[in-house]
């Protein structure tokens, strides 16, 4: 009967938070509250299934006596697990840190991602894809993976870029946009971009851009993102 009890039980709570669950992603519609409700839930039905694991061993085993030796250890393989699921990352990042020599802005492949790293974190790396999506990478999964990194002469290349078109903004105020935009690409790294602008006759500006990228095949991304920018911010001629 006890057996029964504890599967019934375990049933119904698997179906209670499937159905939170749903309910969290289809029903409600606010981001944020949304957003609260998937961060809280899985940790909500982790301490219950916890709870619930504990409470099935009593109900099961309460009267054995053994009991209190199969609580122990079930207890020393929760703190273990849990132990290995915070640390491992932690313990992973701090290898991966110190024999790669790791640091932002630096650029990055492996067989899962390529990018430039954006962020170094305790647990997890986060990197910026060449479409300039930014990805979340736990240390564990890169421990046994290999990992490329640009050599020391291909580092920094410089590139130069020369367009001329027509523009009723002032050579300032549009040489101080394409440098904020030129920042904002995760192909550009240090030192940083400069924009040479000079006015021609009426309307029309030259403008000389210099940046630098990890690969040459970056560069190309790099001018086809600002040639879109221009185009959409100025008349081009």
């Amino acid at each position: 009967m006890s057996l029964i009890v504890f599967i019934v039980t375990g049933v119904l709570l698997y179906l209670v938070f499937r159905v939170f669950s749903r309910i969290s992603i289809g029903v409600i519609s606010q981001p944020r509250v949304r957003k609260l409700l998937q961060t809280v839930i899985p940790i909500i039905e982790l301490i219950v299934w916890i709870a619930f694991a504990f409470w099935g061993a009593y109900l099961l085993f309460g009267n054995f006596m053994y009991y209190h030796m199969i609580v122990g250890v079930m207890a020393v393989l929760l703190i273990f697990g849990l132990s290995w699921f915070l640390f491992r990352d932690f313990l992973a990042g701090v290898l991966l840190k110190s024999e790669k020599s790791l640091m932002p802005g630096q650029y990055i492949k492996t067989l899962a991602v390529q990018g430039s790293i954006q962020k170094l974190g305790s647990r997890s790396m986060e990197v910026i894809n060449d479409s300039g999506e930014m990805i979340r990478i736990p240390y564990s999964l890169l421990s046994n993976e290999l990992i490329t990194l640009p050599p020391e002469d291909e580092d920094n290349l410089p590139h130069h870029m020369e367009l001329e078109f027509e523009t009723d903004e002032s050579p300032d105020q549009l040489r101080a946009f394409i440098l904020d935009q030129l920042v904002a690409m995760p192909w550009i790294v240090w030192p940083a971009p400069a924009v040479e602008m000079h006015p021609k006759d009426q309307n029309r500006v030259s403008m000389k851009v210099t940046f630098y990228t990890h690969e040459r095949s970056q560069a190309v991304l790099v001018e086809d993102r600002l040639k879109k920018v221009l185009a959409k911010t100025t008349d081009r001629g």
